[in-house]
């Protein structure tokens, strides 16, 4: 349903400042462009939640229609972005400071509800899938061979509009304290 998401814009502690709706209208997605709002809502939930400076470069935004699949219905997409993860440099090994973003957002995920689909910590292919139960979003955290991370956000099943994807949104972050 879902594939990888990455990120684009600098983020940390607190939400994304163009994305319309939280989680109290998470059922209000019916459509391919709230689709848009709402998948780039839970990566900046999620890089908010991180408690470090993180900087998003977008890597892909699309909709992939839903013909061909068993029980297909015409007019239907899943809305897809990814985001690469840029944190600052660490002196050491990158490999177990990932570890630790892995087993933040994996709490921070658990304690919002979220629901752990896959995780599969092996090195250095490190992936974690959520769902969030509410509105049907999957959330995937991958990581690569030298350690780079992506974050990728999908939507269940959505009509269509044919909507351009919008511009990644100005996602805010704070610095951890020192």
């Amino acid at each position: 349903m879902t594939s990888l998401v990455v990120v684009a814009a600098v983020l940390g502690a607190t939400a994304c400042s163009r994305i319309a709706g939280g989680t109290e209208q998470a059922r209000a997605v019916i459509d391919e462009t709230h689709a848009y709002l709402r998948a780039d809502q839970h990566v900046c939930d999620a890089v908010a939640s991180i408690g470090m400076d993180v900087r998003l470069g977008p890597d892909y935004r699309n909709s992939v229609p839903m013909k061909g699949l068993p029980g297909a219905e015409s007019g239907r997409v899943n809305v897809e972005v990814r985001y690469s993860l840029e944190l600052p440099p660490v002196e050491g090994d990158v490999f177990e400071r990932n570890r630790g973003v892995f087993q933040r957002l994996k709490d921070w995920w658990r304690g919002q509800g979220y629901q752990v689909v896959r995780h599969d910590a092996s090195e250095p292919f490190t992936v974690l899938v959520v769902e969030d139960r509410r509105d049907g979003f999957t959330v995937v955290l991958k990581q690569g061979k030298v350690g780079n991370l992506w974050l990728t956000a999908g939507s269940p099943w959505v009509t269509a509009t044919g909507v351009k994807p919008p511009e990644p949104p100005g996602c805010r972050t704070a610095r951890a304290p020192e």
